[in-house]
């Protein structure tokens, strides 16, 4: 996980994780699922949406950078998967779990700057 963590900038293979390991790729794909609860590409992928998310709340970078620098091939790439991220955890009564109003206000703020609209949440 720490070196998903230190490439995910990259697109790293299953094949090059399981070099990584030893096991073969299904060992390797079946294990890492057991031991965090999904796959490796939907633990990369959320790994890289939470340090976006991070990068936002501090509100230095602006979200088009962050994108980038997170893995995403733009910020509509970017939020397009945040957004598939949140829908994904939505339950029957439509409650969000884990859901982040902050980062997402932060992602809307983001976007209306670099729209020249106003944010009026803070």
């Amino acid at each position: 996980m720490e070196y998903l963590e230190a490439h995910m900038t990259q697109d790293v293979s299953l094949e090059e994780m399981a070099k990584l390991v030893g096991p073969s790729q299904s060992q390797f794909a079946r294990s890492f699922k057991i031991s965090t609860g999904m796959p490796p590409y939907k633990w990369s992928l959320d790994a890289r949406i939470k340090r976006a998310q991070e990068l936002l709340l501090l509100g230095k970078e602006p979200i088009a950078f962050i994108a980038l620098q997170t893995g995403f091939a733009d910020q509509s790439h970017a939020i397009g998967s945040h957004r598939r991220q949140q829908s994904r955890i939505r339950t029957p009564g439509f409650m969000i779990l884990n859901f982040d109003l902050r980062a997402v206000q932060n992602w809307v703020c983001q976007l209306k700057r670099t729209s020249s609209l106003v944010c009026f949440h803070r």
